[in-house]
């Protein structure tokens, strides 16, 4: 089974898997061997080995490093968490939240305590 961490930019803890984006997630959870999750509520600056960022261009018009990484992160923690729930498809024990953003993490934590099903 794996812990997911969901987080755009973050280090992620040891023992637990990278998750970047919400799509990245969702293979995850497709597969169906997460049994916990943490979440982050902004996903907007996924990760990139090839720019890194360091372009300095975050617009789907494309990246000077030639990859596709700025078309990415435009679902948020939340949205995934909506998406788990209109699908029936959770970690088997209930997700935790570590978003600084605070309206962000509130909204993630109230709906995970009104629909997880466990």
């Amino acid at each position: 089974m794996t812990a997911l961490y969901l987080d755009d930019n973050r280090p992620t803890p040891e023992g637990w898997k990278a998750a970047h984006t919400a799509e990245e997630a969702k293979l995850h959870l497709l597969a169906g061997n997460v049994d916990k999750m943490s979440f982050d509520y902004d996903l907007d600056n996924p990760h990139c080995e090839k720019c890194n960022f360091a372009c300095g261009l975050r617009d789907p018009g494309g990246c000077k490093a030639g990859c596709n990484c700025h078309d990415q992160g435009k679902e948020n923690g939340l949205d995934l968490l909506k998406w788990m729930h209109e699908n029936r498809i959770w970690p088997k024990n209930r997700p935790t939240v570590h978003s600084h953003n605070l309206e962000g993490a509130l909204k993630m934590k109230h709906f995970i305590r009104h629909h997880f099903p466990g």
